[in-house]
């Protein structure tokens, strides 16, 4: 069985240069998750995901509503519904779509290559997420929300909440953000202040959280669901143009308006001239490929910025001594099973695709 086709969202085919490349506004796929029934374990890892199952590891981690969780490797699940006829889920949050994006890598592969696999072997698109990560700001996400609240959002989605947070012994705003349409439905459109996201997933304070809100990134979600997601796999499989999706996606149920006191018509009022230039520019994004080795490749490059002139002073001091203070260093580290679990999943997938001739460490 294969995934069906359905209607995606009409795009704006004169959008300006969609070959222009904006380092400012770029795009990811941020959430995968698909329904496979009538393929085996073996086939979804090896045919489907095209990850050797033998690197693929028992996942011991909690399951979704009526699946259980199976194998893994890093953030990229497989989850099992072992009813009468048993069938998975491969889910990818976004951590998982980057490191999923290092096998597409090894492969010479692309994600509008695993969309093809997606058609298929998959029976269902459950969820599939597009984010546009704006650097420059076109706009400010409470200016979005105060002009939401006036009434001056224009376009087919009916609802709208708005979250955010307040740090109490400060006053201070920990970001803000704001949701288009029901999380019920089909598709809806989040917009967020990444920075202030990162701040707390990081766990920063003082300097380096300062360093990071001082730099400007909103994100903007696309979350699709069911035959929305579908069709938008078909889209891009069709014509794999990130730009054009995004463009057409936001056209068709949103814009943001000048009010008109004259006219009680919201379709006549004169688009926002700030969200005018943003729509200009979204027909143009690239879709960005950031291949990450779970822990291993973030674990090298923080030792290079961060550790790597520390140890040549003590390597450096260890060959005046005569001894070896590095390793000594080494012998009296505490080694725990996040540590060998790092070695071992780097060691398999190193394997993998040095056999191929397609991997190498990253410098």
């Amino acid at each position: 069985m294969t995934v069906s086709k359905a209607s995606a969202p009409a795009t704006n085919r004169g959008a300006e240069n969609a070959r222009s490349v904006l380092e400012h506004l770029t795009s990811c796929i941020d959430w995968v998750q698909v329904t496979v029934m009538e393929y085996t374990l073996k086939d979804i890892c090896e045919k489907l995901l095209r990850i050797p199952m033998a690197i693929m590891q028992k996942d011991e981690g909690k399951g979704i509503k009526g699946y259980s969780a199976c194998l893994k490797f890093g953030d990229i699940r497989v989850l099992e519904n072992s009813g009468n006829k048993p069938h998975y889920q491969v889910l990818m949050s976004g951590q998982g779509c980057r490191q999923y994006e290092n096998f597409l890598e090894g492969r010479k592969a692309t994600w509008f290559d695993f969309f093809k696999d997606v058609v298929k072997y998959a029976s269902n698109v459950t969820r599939l997420d597009l984010a546009i990560d704006d650097r420059r700001t076109y706009f400010d996400i409470k200016t979005i929300i105060q002009k939401t609240k006036k009434g001056e959002c224009v376009g087919r989605l009916r609802k709208g909440r708005e979250h955010g947070g307040i740090e109490l012994a400060s006053g201070e705003s920990l970001g803000s953000t704001i949701v288009f349409g029901s999380l019920e439905s089909e598709c809806y459109i989040v917009f967020y202040e990444k920075h202030y996201e990162r701040v707390e997933k990081l766990g920063l304070t003082g300097e380096k959280a300062q360093e990071m809100l001082s730099t400007s990134w909103n994100r903007y979600e696309l979350r699709f669901r069911q035959a929305k997601a579908v069709a938008i796999v078909h889209e891009l499989i069709k014509q794999p143009d990130v730009g054009k999706v995004a463009l057409g996606t936001l056209s068709y149920y949103m814009r943001f308006a000048v009010r008109n006191k004259n006219d009680a018509t919201r379709s006549r009022w004169k688009t926002w001239r700030p969200w005018e230039v943003f729509m200009r520019d979204v027909g143009r994004i690239k879709l960005v490929v950031e291949p990450k080795i779970k822990d291993f490749t973030q674990l090298l490059s923080w030792l290079e910025k961060a550790t790597a002139p520390s140890l040549w002073v003590v390597d450096q001091i260890g060959q005046i001594m005569g001894e070896d203070l590095v390793r000594e260093l080494i012998d009296r580290a505490k080694i725990n099973e996040k540590h060998h679990q790092m070695v071992e999943d780097y060691s398999k997938q190193y394997q993998t695709f040095r056999e191929e001739g397609k991997f190498s460490v990253a410098k």
